[in-house]
């Protein structure tokens, strides 16, 4: 089920565009924008894909392009509970209190997290949104890939951890707009761990070797 939140329009200008785009699914006013507040949103547009037992599974800020293999792979999946086949349930250990890059176990709970919650926007293959440097309409860029092709093994372990966890805003600068979303509330932060080591397993040697500079500066 697709719903629309339309935030702080009167409701004949909301009917107008309905009507225009021919849109057949329903629509609810946000005229005070408390489900905005509850949400956390920061600007529009911004999308949450939510499972049947309520919780966030993906989703963020900006144009996000919903036609792509992953995107299909995770809202299959979340169809699929209607089945009694809801997607697979990772329990992360809660010793993983760091990213290791050599740990089969903990990478591999990782790849099914990423694929659950990340890979909508950074791609099933790490492989980020187009033009991903180019700034997006509504502000901010477009997601960045986590491959050997992007600058997330430019930075370290911690500042990746703060990063998902509280929202890339909370690492930018107030002059910057990130529309990277926090994940506080839907992944543990072992659960957060296990997707960054799978995300550093995939990078070449020179890549994880300069990744782990970054670590010994703490930058």
């Amino acid at each position: 089920m697709i719903l629309a939140v339309n935030l702080r329009e009167a409701a004949e200008q909301v009917e107008m565009y309905i009507t225009r785009h021919r849109l057949s699914f329903p629509h609810v006013l946000d005229a005070d924008a408390k489900l905005a507040t509850w949400f956390g949103v920061r600007g529009t547009p911004m999308s949450f894909l939510v499972d049947r037992s309520g919780d966030i599974v993906g989703g963020g800020s900006g144009y996000r392009d919903w036609t792509t293999p992953a995107a299909h792979q995770l809202i299959q999946s979340l169809l699929a509970q209607d089945e009694g086949n809801a997607p697979q349930t990772v329990r992360t250990d809660s010793s993983w209190q760091a990213a290791d890059a050599t740990n089969a176990e903990q990478i591999a709970a990782g790849q099914t997290i990423y694929a659950q919650h990340c890979a909508t926007c950074h791609g099933a293959n790490l492989e980020g949104q187009p033009n991903w440097k180019q700034p997006l309409p509504t502000g901010g860029l477009p997601a960045p890939p986590h491959d050997a092709t992007g600058h997330t093994w430019h930075h370290a372990d911690q500042l990746l951890f703060k990063i998902t966890k509280l929202g890339g805003q909370a690492a930018a600068g107030s002059d910057f707009q990130s529309n990277m979303p926090a994940f506080q509330g839907v992944l543990s932060d072992s659960d957060i761990w296990a997707v960054l080591a799978f995300i550093k397993s995939t990078w070449p040697p020179q890549a994880r070797a300069f990744q782990e500079s970054a670590n010994a500066r703490g930058k």
